[in-house]
């Protein structure tokens, strides 16, 4: 097994030399998505920090619709915010917090003096995978991995992440589960990154069966992920958060630093066991 402390560390190291800020950071990871045609979340506005906005619509208005806000060099659902639109009010309401539009801008212009926001609309899992979330969108965690002497990228483990209550994301490490994916895209139980808990058979709010029900979709969401790395082309190793909506499997991000604990310990199953040693070692000779 490779410690989340490792995993860090190893993919920093490995990667060291390159420039990976179009991934580590949301709204450029957006900018690329965009450019390389990759179905991704549309951003609505982004504030940079500095004062500057910049509109991805056509007019700089919030849409009607559910508001889906987070930063752009934060991992884990940090500094998220999850607002729900009453249309018969034109206000949106996140926990106890109702705000109409104005207040909303003035609201995360405060926020932009400290940290820059990215302000998309909030997707809506797919029905068919609905029944594992509450309020939440799920995502399936896909590592691939690329290197120099591949003409096409491939896959190497995924695990279906589901949130857990009325948490607004899927966090592993935020109080999100996670279950392993086989081969033929059937699901282990679920596991949460406190073990003292055990493991889910059924998702703890919804009661869904989650062991060995057949992931819909699973095979199409890894092929966007490989797709999705074929045009970045790098770093070697790529954790890619593939959410299924009603338009189909989507990009949600990209991340160098993919946690090794979530990939781990739901598949009950070490990555020294795995392709990874092989392809780290494969890697590393090319930069020697």
């Amino acid at each position: 097994y490779i410690q989340l402390y490792e995993g860090v560390a190893l993919m920093r190291w490995l990667n060291r030399g390159m420039n990976t800020n179009r991934i580590d950071d949301k709204a450029l990871f957006l900018d690329a998505c965009q450019l390389l045609d990759i179905p991704t979340v549309p951003a609505i506005v982004v504030f940079d920090g500095e004062g500057e906005e910049r509109w991805y619509a056509e007019s700089s208005r919030i849409p009607n619709s559910d508001i889906f806000v987070k930063l752009t060099d934060r991992y884990s659902g940090i500094g998220v915010e999850a607002w729900d639109y009453a249309p018969g009010h034109n206000t949106w309401t996140w926990r106890e917090t109702t705000l109409n539009e104005r207040q909303l801008l003035e609201r995360w212009r405060e926020r932009a003096k400290y940290e820059e926001l990215i302000i998309q609309p909030r997707l809506k899992n797919h029905p068919s995978v609905a029944k594992f979330s509450n309020r939440g969108l799920c995502t399936l965690r896909v590592v691939t991995y690329f290197t120099a002497e591949m003409t096409k990228p491939e896959y190497l483990i995924s695990t279906w992440r589901m949130p857990v209550g009325m948490a607004p994301v899927d966090s592993f490490s935020g109080g999100g589960i996670a279950a392993g994916v086989s081969e033929s895209g059937h699901l282990s139980s679920a596991d949460g990154i406190d073990v003292s808990l055990g493991t889910y058979t059924h998702h703890p709010t919804t009661k869904a069966l989650i062991l060995n029900e057949q992931l819909p979709h699973w095979q199409d969401m890894v092929e966007l992920a490989l797709l999705a790395h074929e045009k970045f082309r790098e770093p070697y190793f790529i954790g890619w958060d593939i959410a299924l909506t009603d338009e189909g499997p989507i990009v949600v991000e990209g991340n160098i630093v993919w946690s090794a604990d979530l990939v781990q310990m739901p598949q009950n199953q070490p990555l020294g066991e795995t392709k990874f040693v092989e392809v780290f070692d494969a890697a590393l000779a090319a930069l020697d």
